[in-house]
């Protein structure tokens, strides 16, 4: 199977689409539970963001998106968080073991330390061991577990959590930019708020170490 990756387009909705639902369909490999519509995916698209990276690996002969990974920022609001990540993988059903989640994270990862991430975290169902093991392939290390951290489709799911250093410091320049103000209220991503179940709980962490204070997330 030939594939090349590449950045992300508007135009490869439908496509992303085709590709997510029969994975949340399965109910076994991600907490997102709601099928998504094309104009989902466009509204996400449109709202990512611009800091973040999104690629997707694309069949030469059909050009139909066969896996697809994204890194956001875990804090949009917060000078504090802004060198970390958080990053999602999909690969088509029919389309793994193709080398196609590897091929995503090399350039995913170039494109993370360019708009200036030192780290990116996961989390992964418990039950999905296979995600782990991928993550874990890529160089991510286990750091804990969130016990009945989503309520999926009348159970509760514990989530592996995982992260991931990346080797070397952004340039002077990236750092800079990285240290300009950011606006009180950023614009937020229109993905069901189950597939960020990290920042749901970074969120809480960032709470706490802030006195109880708003944190910008």
């Amino acid at each position: 199977m030939e594939f090349s990756i590449r950045m992300a387009r508007e135009e490869d909705a439908e496509s992303i689409v085709e590709l997510l639902n029969p994975i949340i369909q399965a109910g076994t490999y991600t907490v997102m539970d709601e099928q998504l519509s094309v104009d989902d995916q466009i509204n996400f698209m449109r709202g990512f963001p611009k800091r973040g990276v999104f690629n997707v690996a694309v069949c030469n002969d059909s050009q139909k998106v066969l896996g697809l990974q994204d890194v956001q920022p875990i804090s949009t609001g917060s000078n504090a968080f802004r060198h970390v990540g958080e990053i999602s993988t999909f690969v088509s059903l029919a389309s793994r073991r193709n080398g196609i989640g590897s091929s995503l994270s090399h350039a995913t990862f170039m494109g993370a330390r360019e708009q200036g991430f030192l780290k990116l975290t996961a989390a992964i169902r418990a039950d999905n061991p296979q995600a782990v093991l991928f993550y874990q392939s890529q160089g991510f290390e286990v750091i804990g577990t969130a016990k009945k951290h989503a309520f999926v489709r009348a159970k509760y799911i514990d989530e592996i959590l995982m992260e991931k250093l990346i080797d070397h410091a952004p340039s002077s320049a990236t750092a800079a930019r990285l240290l300009r103000p950011v606006p009180s209220h950023p614009p937020a991503p229109a993905y069901p708020p189950a597939r960020r179940a990290w920042r749901a709980l970074a969120a809480a962490l960032a709470t706490s170490r802030c006195g109880g204070s708003h944190c910008g997330r």
